[in-house]
Parts: structure tokens; sequence; C-alpha cells
């Protein structure tokens, strides 16, 4: 059984190729002495204005390519462990290069019962950690946060 192939060939005109042949059909017009050749050569610039003119307003605008914008993940932190004593309840959470993250990055609030914390851009991820209705309330103006370097 034989094969079908197919080509595509396109009409071979291109605005680049039909604005060269206005060109040179120009200025053959110009060096041309003849009435007949200069009629002839009136009526194929007519004709290629037209084909580009055509050409021109068939192709789609071409938009401007836009780099991706880099993606942002939302990530919640579930993970954690926990140490108290009478005056500190301790949170340690674990995040990889949170250390290298801007401070301006980071944020953590306060209330009399609860506690979030979040941490923006690190690694294009958002991560959002936070507990609520706490065992006893906290005081929430000595509360705060510190970035240490994993051990």
């Amino acid at each position: 059984m034989p094969a079908v192939l197919v080509d595509l060939v396109g009409n071979g005109h291109s605005a680049f190729s039909v604005s060269q042949d206005l060109d040179e059909i120009r200025q053959l017009l110009v060096q041309s002495r003849r009435d007949n050749t200069r009629r002839l050569l009136s009526a194929e610039v007519a004709r290629l204005e037209a084909l580009k003119t055509a050409e021109e307003a068939s192709q789609p605008a071409k938009k401007p390519v836009q780099p991706p914008a880099d993606r942002v993940y939302e990530k919640k932190l579930t993970e954690y462990a926990w140490d108290q004593s009478d005056k500190f309840v301790k949170f340690y959470i674990n995040l990889k290069n949170v250390q290298n993250a801007p401070a301006e990055s980071i944020k953590c609030n306060f209330t009399d019962n609860s506690f979030s914390l979040r941490v923006e851009g690190l690694d294009n991820k958002n991560y959002n950690f936070s507990l609520s209705n706490l065992l006893r309330p906290i005081d929430p103006a000595a509360s705060k946060y510190k970035v240490k370097t994993g051990q």
C-alpha cells in the first residue's frame, strides 16, 4: 500500500520579496524609454502594490513577546515543634533557606490567643503557618520571632 506524502508550499510571495520586486521594477521604470514598456511596468507596480497591501492586511498583528512572570506558589506549613516554660512558649518551624530571605519578606502577627507567620517570595513560594486557639493567652507585645541558621 503506498504512503501519502503532502508537501505544503507557500505562495512564494512575502512582504519583503514584494518590496524588493517593487524597488527593482520602479528602477526599470525610470530607465525605460518606450511607452509600451513604461505602461507594462506601471501596471506591474500597481499589481505588486495591491498584493503588498493585501498581504500586510492579512498578517495578524504581532504582539510583543513578554517574558513569563515568575510564578509564586502558596504553601501551607503544617510541621512544627514546640517547647514551653513559665515565661515562653517556643515554636520551631524548619524552612529551607529562610536565613537568605530579606527581613521585610518575613511577617509574624500575634494576637492574645493566636499567631501567624508568612514568608514571602522564598524560592518562588509564599509560606504560611498559623496557630489559633492557643491553650492560654499570650502577650502579643512581648512576642517575637527569630531567624536562625540550621544546625
